[in-house]
């Protein structure tokens, strides 16, 4: 099978995570024949200082045509002030356009469902903050809206009868809620037939709306436990019994909010993959720990989340579910190994560099 990929690299460890996300990639298409074609795409900080802007549009239309993204961390906010004779400015419109080109994919490719596993490994159990009892129970999906609510609506700061007053507004349809509810319902007919989804109906006319449509929804999943939880009994329950859940859905904002707890549990960012999809099929991929660019080019990063984004990848939008799943082994067999890299070094482990690591993953496809 034949995939075109576009990558974007971005930056801080954005380029080195990447770089092995490839390899392994590589290493899949030998193993299963399948030739993966990679286009390049200069975004993000490094994309304002090679061209002037975050994602060109002749790049965005590059990535669009491809099968998927594989997407590398942006910003860099070393760059975002500037040192001159006046003493030190501040640019924050420079850290929004290198937003830009992920906001850009996101909603112009409708990426609506962002999808963030949180898995506890046996061998990092001591990592996660929780007691041992409770981390090995953690395996869930969170599944975030990814393209409205309060990140893309009306907003404004403002002076008004004297005083400076701000608003953000949180906005859905009926149909964005609804097409998130069957890609809930959907994964979770493919694990343990759970769907918790949260959100505030108490205080927002939005929750009402999402409370109201994914009933509906629920309906034609009658196989699948369907319930709805407030945020902060969530967020409590999460960090307590963290077993209980498989699938938690929830809104734009709420949903950032649970999808870092949970790999926060699971103890350490540094292994949380990620995936944003749309109705039909392809994705933006990338790890969910951020460009880190205090280590950028120290080849000492983690690069075992953007790994596992590349095989959400091949599981989500290429449907090579047996090749994911060799990814996945893979991982597993080099921590069973007692490979690590700096951040989750345990006691007895072998610390390996960001390259060291792919290398590692790939020799044990």
């Amino acid at each position: 099978m034949e995939k075109r990929i576009a990558v974007l690299r971005g930056d801080g460890i954005g380029p080195e995570v990447v770089n092995e996300s490839i390899k392994v990639l590589e290493r899949v298409a030998q193993k299963f024949g399948h030739t993966f074609h990679y286009y390049d795409i200069i975004g993000g900080v490094a994309g304002l200082e090679a061209y002037g802007d975050a994602l060109r549009p002749q790049d965005y239309e590059l990535g669009r045509s491809c099968d998927s993204i594989l997407f590398g961390s942006v910003g860099d906010p070393r760059k975002y002030t500037f040192t001159g004779a006046n003493g030190t400015k501040k640019y924050p419109s420079r850290k929004e356009a290198a937003v830009k080109a992920l906001a850009s994919f996101r909603r112009g490719m409708e990426l609506f469902a962002n999808i963030r596993p949180a898995k506890v490994y046996p061998q990092l159990i001591q990592a996660s903050p929780l007691k041992d009892t409770v981390a090995r129970e953690l395996d869930l999906i969170v599944l975030r809206e990814n393209t409205a609510g309060i990140f893309y609506a009306g907003k404004y700061r403002k002076e008004i009868g004297g005083e400076l007053t701000a608003c953000d507004e949180c906005v859905y349809t009926w149909s964005q809620i609804e097409r998130h509810a069957r890609c809930a319902f959907d994964l979770a007919m493919g694990r343990k037939k759970h769907v918790t989804m949260v959100n505030k109906p108490n205080a927002m006319e939005t929750g009402v709306l999402w409370q109201t449509v994914y009933e509906k929804v629920a309906e034609e999943y009658p196989e699948v436990h369907y319930e709805t939880m407030l945020i902060d009994g969530c967020a409590a329950r999460l960090v307590s019994r963290p077993g209980y859940f498989d699938v938690i859905a929830a809104e734009n904002m709420f949903g950032d909010i649970l999808s870092d707890l949970a790999n926060s549990a699971a103890g350490s960012m540094g292994i949380a993959g990620s995936g944003d999809i749309g109705s039909e099929g392809k994705g933006l991929y990338e790890c969910a720990g951020g460009s880190a660019p205090d280590i950028a080019g120290q080849n000492i990063a983690n690069p075992i989340a953007e790994i596992l984004s590349a095989a959400l990848m091949l599981r989500l939008s290429f449907h090579m579910t047996v090749e994911a799943d060799a990814i996945e082994a893979a991982i597993v067999k080099v921590l069973d190994d007692g490979y690590r890299t700096g951040d989750i070094m345990t006691p007895g482990g072998k610390r390996l560099s960001c390259s060291d690591m792919g290398d590692a993953i790939s020799e044990a496809i």
